[in-house]
């Protein structure tokens, strides 16, 4: 939530119908339904979310477990 607060995450309407149509095919449920369940606001936060998550792994850097890394210092 806090990287989603700090990268100024907006989520459109077509993100939010997107979403609930998502939804709507997982469950196999209509989009109407599922609105009448889940408000916006949790559609909302749950993009916020989903989007920060992606930012924070396109953003890693792959490093090795410290323990491989000290045992490729030693044998060296």
């Amino acid at each position: 939530e806090k990287v989603a607060e700090l990268e100024n995450i907006e989520i459109s309407e077509e993100e939010i119908a997107e979403g609930f149509k998502e939804l709507s095919e997982r469950w196999g449920m209509e989009v109407e339904d599922i609105r009448k369940e889940i408000a916006d606001d949790m559609m909302i936060h749950d993009l916020k979310v989903r989007r920060a998550e992606r930012i924070v792994m396109d953003s890693a850097v792959a490093q090795a477990p410290a323990e491989e890394a000290a045992a490729e210092t030693t044998e060296e």
